[in-house]
């Protein structure tokens, strides 16, 4: 199996840099043997080195790094819903989705300041290639403390954003204390596939991760969030 972790950076520090190869190499140490895991790293529009220093984790870590074409020449924004960010945004997402080649099996599109372990990642990659229960992207909850950190992206199927807090959408009842998965629109920070999906699914509309999932649900895919596992944004 081939896995693929894709992810956005610009300007990113040392300690960043290092804690996310750290993890990827860690999500390799854990897939099972003769499995392979690079990464797809969107660098585009920083003003220090940041590609060196990626380049330079990669080699600590014995990871294969791809640096697809994303420079849009936009500002820094802050976290902003403005849509020349969420235009930006668009061209990078859409670069990790197109360095997705012929041959890999999963795509994990993970932002970089995502604290993740290989269990939680290694099950949802499990889910995805098997399909389970019909679903085809699956997302932890992506936590900040111990609120909701993904507000804009995260949203049900009657298209309601999820709340910070408990119980972060109307539909959960039951399942959220059980941990069982909520079938919703859109997902956003960290999502898993089949690589099947990226290589359909574009974003369309300068809308970012929500437009993509609006696409792959138009393409016939279904997404889920799985409160059983959690993600940290740091």
């Amino acid at each position: 199996m081939n896995i693929v972790v894709g992810s956005a950076f610009r300007d990113t520090p040392r300690w960043r840099a290092e804690r996310y190869f750290d993890r990827v190499a860690a999500l390799r140490e854990h897939a099972r043997a003769g499995h392979s895991v690079r990464v797809v790293a969107a660098e585009g529009d920083s003003a220090d080195n940041t590609r060196g220093l990626l380049a330079e984790e990669a080699a600590r870590c014995r990871l294969a790094v791809a640096f697809p074409e994303c420079t849009t020449g936009s500002p820094r924004f802050g976290s902003t819903e403005e849509p020349a960010r969420m235009r930006a945004l668009s061209v990078v997402g859409n670069a990790i989705f197109g360095a997705v080649l012929p041959e890999d099996d999963v795509l994990v599109y993970v932002e970089n300041d995502i604290q993740w372990d290989p269990f939680t990642i290694g099950s949802l990659i499990d889910a995805a290639l098997e399909r389970r229960d019909g679903i085809d992207i699956w997302a932890p909850m992506v936590m900040a403390g111990e609120a909701f950190y993904d507000v804009w992206a995260f949203r049900g199927l009657d298209g309601a954003r999820f709340a910070p807090f408990r119980p972060y959408h109307s539909s959960f009842g039951e399942r959220l204390a059980a941990g069982q998965p909520l079938e919703v629109s859109s997902v956003g920070s960290c999502l898993v596939m089949r690589a099947e999906v990226a290589r359909q699914v574009r974003i369309a509309d300068g809308g970012a991760l929500v437009d993509w999932c609006e696409q792959a649900r138009l393409a016939g895919f279904r997404i889920a969030a799985w409160p059983a596992f959690l993600v940290q944004h740091v």
